[in-house]
């Protein structure tokens, strides 16, 4: 019987903490906007830090929890993934992300940013054609002005330095067109070797590297021809035929080399130059 009692005790008991725990109101969950406005908080934390691949998860779910109506909050995760990926060098698929999801941020605040570094990430992959025509589709200053970097990239120096000194004072990018335009007028004027020129010259061994201003390398090339075109004619003046067909084998071999490294030069030279300047160009 002081059992049967004791079970009732203890099931009444529990009905009425059972009750009370559904009476007293729990704390509201935060909604699923209030995360998302703290998970692009701490995401923007995070790609201050320079920690890429953290703050990309981060602006992911950010961009899940937020609602389609939330335009501005998906901009700014989407622009946030963009430049993260940018700044850790992943400049392929930071062009990829912001092309590909245009849309969801050029009718809004985080537009400007967007655009920009999705024209620096066309152009740092070495796909300036790709970000000219990215720069026709779309109008606005941060257009104007990577129109006229996509071109420089391209070489096409009096069209870049035409499109920078169209800016109007008042542009948004008024100062780095400015610089920029003044950078691309050096490369227009900064020598340059022609690599026909460079072959040709090379057929005289050394003098293509000379062209080129690679001296020792123009010296070496004479030196080394002159002795294998000595010693072959030594070995075949005492009937050394084996040894002097080698001979004449290797210096054939070298005097070729000699000709395709001096055009070669000559390319490297004019990609110095052109990176000489663009690398100072202002993105």
């Amino acid at each position: 019987m002081w059992t049967r009692c004791a079970e009732l005790l203890v099931a009444g008991l529990l009905v009425l903490w059972a009750g009370a725990a559904v009476a007293t109101p729990s704390p509201a969950a935060p909604a699923a906007a209030d995360w998302a406005r703290t998970t692009l908080a701490f995401a923007d934390s995070l790609l201050v830090e320079a920690d890429y691949y953290r703050s990309v998860t981060e602006y992911k779910r950010a961009l899940f929890l937020l609602p389609p109506a939330a335009a501005a909050g998906r901009a700014h995760a989407v622009v946030g993934i963009g430049k993260a990926l940018y700044l850790g060098n992943q400049y392929l698929r930071a062009a990829a992300w912001l092309e590909e999801r245009n849309s969801l941020f050029l009718e809004s605040p985080w537009r400007a940013e967007g655009l920009q570094f999705l024209f620096r990430a066309r152009i740092r992959a070495g796909q300036p054609g790709a970000a000219l025509e990215l720069a026709r589709a779309v109008s606005g200053p941060e257009a104007d002005f990577y129109r006229g970097l996509a071109l420089a990239h391209l070489e096409r120096w009096p069209e870049a330095r035409q499109t920078f000194d169209a800016l109007p004072g008042d542009h948004a990018f008024a100062v780095q067109a400015a610089l920029n335009s003044d950078l691309v007028r050096h490369a227009e004027q900064a020598g340059r070797r022609s690599p026909t020129a460079a072959g040709l010259l090379a057929t005289i061994p050394g003098a293509g590297y000379l062209y080129c201003g690679h001296v020792r390398s123009g010296i070496s090339a004479l030196v080394v021809n002159s002795v294998f075109v000595f010693s072959a004619c030594q070995a075949f003046r005492h009937d050394q035929d084996i040894l002097g067909g080698f001979l004449s084998f290797l210096s054939l071999t070298w005097y070729s080399s000699s000709i395709y490294g001096s055009v070669q030069a000559a390319h490297r030279y004019n990609r110095q130059q052109r990176d000489l300047y663009l690398d100072q160009m202002a993105f």
